[in-house]
């Protein structure tokens, strides 16, 4: 039987913007439109589209089926144990278990189908599958060791302390659960933003805009880069809350994920604000990354958190203005 990926410790890897129908700009043309999933640090592409694109067949998923019930014993083999589903968003815009299989597969599969194509076409594609096995893949197709490490080593280069990145990582790897979870539940990329400034609205008690004015930093500035670790560790709370409530609710559209997002961001808005009054903290700081950068000096790294005192500028370590979120 196919495997599945219904079991939490087999859960795909998400990358932003990566994501079904996809490609790199090196890719062939035609592979634009085959869906695909990021899964254990590879591409699953989906079977059936990869059978259209070779065959034309207008009955791909009849052409599938009747290709595994004639299989040889070296194909059965493979396809007993090698072809994973994912919930794909078909033509009539529902979300279906579909076979997907990573490269290596897909080249076994399709080797021997009949092709209306020219060779050239056919080969354009294979060689480009074949290529992925063989480069490193590129940026946005990193490993998950891989990605990270390297996002570490840009953050340490760029002198942010060790405590820092760590809770940077991990609210990078819930955050990528959480997208995944809601282009597989029917949101688009265009939705994120508004589902994002809502989760921070209800978190910090401001949207993201003004969260960025209180911090004195551009629009176009990442807010999570000038978070504190305070301020992380709430995103991941919130973001992490949003997911939890998306699995248990099986919330499919984008109606039923904008309740969950306003849900958990409510929830998460009450646990800061018991925080704030239990320790005197404001969780939302004016401080940015200039801040808590370590600043390199002679032959030591000076700590830049907390800066010193300043009336105008509180941080964590100040007094508490008295005034929710500031």
């Amino acid at each position: 039987m196919p495997a599945s990926n219904q079991n939490d410790d087999e859960k795909q890897e998400s990358l932003p913007a990566q994501q079904e129908g996809e490609e790199s700009q090196d890719a062939p043309a035609p592979l634009l439109n085959v869906r695909r999933r990021w899964y254990r640090g590879e591409w699953y592409y989906a079977v059936v589209d990869m059978i259209a694109l070779f065959t034309g067949s207008s009955s791909p998923y009849d052409y599938w089926r009747k290709m595994k019930a004639r299989a040889d014993p070296g194909l059965r083999a493979v396809l007993d144990t090698q072809i994973v589903q994912f919930r794909l968003k078909a033509a009539d815009n529902r979300f279906r278990l579909t076979d997907t299989a990573n490269r290596e597969t897909i080249l076994r599969i399709v080797q021997d189908l009949p092709s209306k194509h020219p060779t050239d076409y056919v080969e354009s594609i294979k060689l480009w599958l074949a290529k992925l096995g063989e480069e490193r893949l590129e940026e946005g197709e990193l490993s998950p060791e891989e990605d990270f490490e390297k996002l570490r080593e840009d953050y340490v280069g760029k002198g942010y302390p060790a405590a820092w990145v760590e809770e940077r990582l991990k609210y990078r790897i819930i955050r990528n659960e959480l997208t995944f979870e809601w282009r597989e539940r029917g949101a688009e990329d265009s939705d994120f933003p508004v589902l994002t400034n809502e989760l921070t609205k209800r978190t910090f008690g401001l949207p993201v805009k003004a969260y960025k004015r209180v911090k004195l930093i551009s629009e176009r500035a990442n807010l999570q880069d000038n978070m504190t670790p305070t301020e992380l560790a709430f995103s991941s709370l919130a973001s992490a809350t949003a997911i939890e409530y998306h699995q248990r609710n099986d919330s499919q559209g984008l109606e039923e994920i904008g309740r969950d997002v306003r849900e958990a961001g409510d929830k998460t808005g009450e646990v800061r604000k018991f925080y704030e009054k239990s320790t005197g903290i404001s969780v939302v700081s004016s401080q940015n990354a200039r801040d808590f950068k370590q600043v390199k000096g002679g032959t030591a790294q000076q700590l830049a958190l907390p800066p010193p005192k300043k009336p105008e500028q509180p941080t964590l370590f100040d007094e508490p203005s008295g005034e929710e979120g500031q």
